[in-house]
């Protein structure tokens, strides 16, 4: 097929410019698909169909456009390494990154925008001490775009958040002015880690306003500023016990619309846990695991997760399908969680009660005392059972045995099993309760020993 005329050629490009500048993604595309039939070689053109891909969420087809190309390392390397990071593959968008440094032919812009990405793929890693020394890199050199600076310090200071959650780095330098949503988010979220849940409500508003006076943003546009605030009001919401509340913002979320698979992920997920909650709305587990694998938890979803978050959606579908009476999922569900997370050894008391009480949970015949006898007896022939003992204890704390629960879990502490975070922060807990301070700060010191 002959080529259009130069002049027609142009006028398209003026179009695409025009709309580029507006922000106007899907005439983008369009009007780049067209350039693209008159010459399939036009660079621009390809240019500006990857950036309206990537704007759309469209990152898979961003990363095949320029499939068959001989591309430099360092042409469009920060898209195609933010196509690959939103796909989940960080080993593969950090190579690129490497790559793309080491080629002479980066500008200095080009160049601090992969280490921007390459810090959020670092902090999505959980590799906080690597995110944060390329922050300080970063730093070094002048700012060059409108905002970095201010982004660069929300960002620092979520990473230090972080460290604070996990213990890796006590030390928060909090701002003294909040100034934007970012700011006021990450610092609801370090209230909540230190369980101050009422003031990380009076900031989740804060940033919830914020976002709300934000200019400039389409209606998706502030969806997607506003979508995680509201989440985190309903988690803390949650934490206090305010059922009512949590479920009143959740339920203002229409999930069918909602494009960002980890947000959508985390509403149903925080729906479910209400709706299963005995005498709250509580529906079938089998429609609960119907609605887990129809709707959420798809590949791309999975990669945007941060470890923490990864782990706690896991054993929330682990538990749905113990509910649901569903053994053999069960198993297999918790043998690939602790081949992912050998530490979260807790996980082990939904392993052992379909097992062993089957079906424990779902209205058996099993009572509390009888399943307390039942476990107790069979521990005493397994004291390295992690999961028999966990369960024990649990039972024995709501029977408010506190000493039985703390002779537990001095059997599985020398019984020779490793020091699991999660065992010694149970340990921890039992001993406090007990008032036997010294031994729970001995036991804190083995678990900072760890980090």
């Amino acid at each position: 097929m002959p080529k259009k005329s130069s002049a027609s050629l142009q006028e398209l490009l003026d179009k695409l410019t025009v709309h580029a500048q507006n922000d106007e993604h899907t005439y983008v595309l369009d009007l780049a698909n067209k350039m693209l039939r008159q010459d399939s070689t036009d660079f621009e053109a390809k240019k500006a169909k990857i950036i309206a891909l990537i704007k759309l969420d469209r990152y898979s087809e961003a990363l095949s456009v320029f499939d068959g190309d001989s591309l430099s390392p360092s042409e469009l390397a920060l898209e195609r390494a933010y196509c690959l990071y939103r796909l989940g593959k960080t080993d593969d968008a950090n190579e690129l990154i490497d790559s793309a440094q080491r080629n002479e032919g980066v500008t200095e812009f080009q160049a601090r925008g992969l280490l921007h990405l390459k810090a959020q793929i670092a902090y999505r890693l959980e590799k906080f001490a690597d995110s944060k020394k390329t922050y300080d890199e970063l730093a070094q050199g002048p700012y060059m775009v409108d905002g970095e600076e201010h982004d660069s310090t929300v960002n620092t200071f979520a990473i230090q958040v972080q460290e604070r959650w996990w213990n890796i780095n006590p030390t928060v330098v909090e701002p003294t002015d909040i100034v934007s949503h970012e700011q006021a988010f990450n610092l609801a979220t370090l209230r909540i880690g230190e369980k101050k849940y009422k003031e990380a409500l009076e900031l989740l508003a804060k940033a919830k306003s914020f976002a709300q006076a934000l200019d400039g943003l389409s209606q998706s546009e502030l969806e997607d500023e506003l979508n995680p605030i509201l989440i985190q009001a309903a988690y803390a919401h949650i934490l206090l016990g305010e059922k009512t509340e949590a479920a009143e913002i959740l339920s203002g979320f229409d999930v069918k619309s909602i494009s960002e698979p980890l947000i959508k992920d985390l509403v149903i997920n925080n729906l479910l846990y209400l709706a299963n909650i005995p005498g709250y709305d509580s529906i079938n587990p089998h429609v609960s695991l119907r609605i887990l694998d129809s709707v959420v938890q798809n590949k791309t979803s999975k990669s945007a997760y941060i470890e923490f978050q990864r782990r706690l959606l896991q054993k929330n579908k682990i538990a749905i399908e113990y509910r649901a009476g569903k053994e053999s999922a069960v198993k297999a569900g918790i043998k690939r969680h602790l081949e992912a997370f050998p530490e979260d050894q807790s996980v082990r008391l939904v392993e052992f009660r379909p097992a062993v009480l089957d079906p424990f949970a779902v209205g058996g015949k099993y009572s509390s005392k009888n399943a307390l006898a039942k476990v107790l007896k069979k521990f005493e022939h397994e004291p390295a059972n992690i999961g028999l003992g966990f369960a024990c204890v649990q039972l024995l704390l709501e029977a408010k045995n506190v000493d039985h629960a703390a002779h537990i879990i001095e059997k599985i502490l020398a019984s020779g099993v490793p020091d699991y975070p999660g065992l010694l922060v149970v340990a921890y807990q039992v001993y406090e309760s007990q008032g036997r301070h010294k031994d729970a700060a001995k036991l804190l010191e083995r678990l900072k020993a760890q980090d």
